[in-house]
């Protein structure tokens, strides 16, 4: 059963939305069912919260409207910082990488076995000119 959303709860609810969203794409009925509220509030939330300028997003597929983060728009924030002396995390690493050998789609796509650390930070060391001692 499922419970009208109180007033008080509102912004641990838009936390724990955008948790879940982040997890993975999820349609407003699903995170109703994970959280145990009205399915109609939770939709009302996630359009405030996109409204509000959080980074989630929405496509309607047929009749579902699927929510996602979209990360895209948080690594290139990162990609920019990088240029300006702050370094890359991991996963921002992995990206630029596969952007590197042009694994944007299905067909060019590379096997998870064939990127290991040293292929990730390869590139970072190479363009890094205090760290021009290091090789690999």
């Amino acid at each position: 059963m499922s419970v009208l959303l109180n007033k008080e709860y509102e912004s641990e609810v838009d936390e724990l939305l955008v948790a879940l969203v982040k997890e993975e794409p999820r349609t407003a009925t699903e995170l109703a069912n994970i959280l145990g509220i009205n399915h109609v509030n939770v939709y009302k939330r996630l359009m405030k919260l996109i409204i509000a300028g959080e980074k989630i997003k929405m496509k309607k597929i047929g009749r579902y409207e699927i929510f996602w983060y979209d990360f895209y728009s948080e690594f290139m924030k990162n990609v920019a910082k990088s240029m300006f002396g702050e370094k890359l995390s991991r996963e921002d690493l992995v990206l630029v990488n596969l952007l590197d050998r042009d694994a944007t789609s299905p067909d060019n796509a590379v096997p998870i076995g064939e990127i290991d650390d040293k292929d990730i930070f390869k590139r970072h060391i190479e363009e890094t000119p205090m760290t021009s001692h290091i090789t690999l």
